[in-house]
């Protein structure tokens, strides 16, 4: 299997294999590495791990109410999701970022939802973000989410 990366506006791939082996190469025993791909690239690489129990995601006497394959590209869908906006205030939070309805802070592209923060001078703050929630609610359930950081 085949797993992408994007970094610095372009993407690399490889296989869940070159993947293992390059954290070995920075010291990393196999096992771990192994644990870091499958954890890191779920959907293309969860097999690897030795640890199979971990791979289950419990689904009985549940039911999907509500799920985002972000299968367009481009602006995220304002018919389900909604930009909550800070207006700098920081909600409360002392956050630094001012949270926008930007396509620069939070767009749909390869399958996935993208959310960036930007260092730069916006509504008296020094960083952008964004800050989404579904336009859907409900009070209880089971969330699975699929995330990573870039670093």
């Amino acid at each position: 299997n085949m797993a992408c990366v994007e970094s610095e506006g372009h993407q690399d791939c490889f296989t869940c294999g070159q993947r293992i082996s390059w954290l070995e190469s920075q010291g990393i025993d196999k096992k771990k590495a192994k644990r870091r791909v499958a954890d890191e690239f779920f959907g293309e690489c969860g097999a690897c791990d030795e640890d199979k129990k971990r791979l289950a995601i419990e689904t009985e006497g549940y039911r999907l109410v509500w799920a985002d394959e972000f299968n367009s590209s481009g602006p995220v869908e304002s018919s389900r999701w909604e930009s909550v906006h800070s207006h700098g205030n920081g909600f409360g939070n002392h956050e630094l970022q001012f949270y926008t309805n930007r396509q620069k802070n939070a767009w749909i592209s390869d399958g996935t939802l993208k959310i960036r923060a930007v260092r730069e001078e916006f509504g008296g703050r020094k960083y952008t973000s964004a800050k989404l929630k579904t336009q859907d609610a409900w009070r209880y359930g089971k969330f699975s989410v699929r995330a990573r950081l870039q670093h």
